[in-house]
């Protein structure tokens, strides 16, 4: 499968794979795995192996880079205690419930 999140995905990035495939190991290029949303070749050759995938990164602005990061860490967080919440409130009501029968 592609993986990604945030507006990217792994196949933006990768160049080449080693794969075990029919008792061969080869390199395929990125080319050849029919990348798509959620999709790669592998899906239709559940018996070909991942060995090694070779990836292009960019370097990038470490300071820009630890403030998306805590932004997005923040924003997760935020997001968790809303659902402890929301967790907390439905068992008040099930033991209030659960108390009255």
């Amino acid at each position: 499968m592609n993986a990604g999140a945030y507006k990217d995905n792994l196949a933006n990035h990768l160049i080449d794979v080693c794969v075990l495939k029919n008792n061969t190991i080869c390199w395929m290029k990125k080319d050849e795995l029919d990348y798509a949303y959620r999709h790669s070749i592998f899906q239709s050759h559940k018996d070909w192996t991942i060995l090694v995938g070779r990836f292009q990164l960019e370097k990038g602005n470490q300071n820009d880079i630890r403030d998306l990061m805590d932004s997005r860490r923040e924003r997760r967080m935020s997001a968790r205690l809303w659902i402890n919440l929301v967790q907390v409130v439905c068992l008040e009501i099930q033991k209030k419930f659960q108390l009255g029968n």
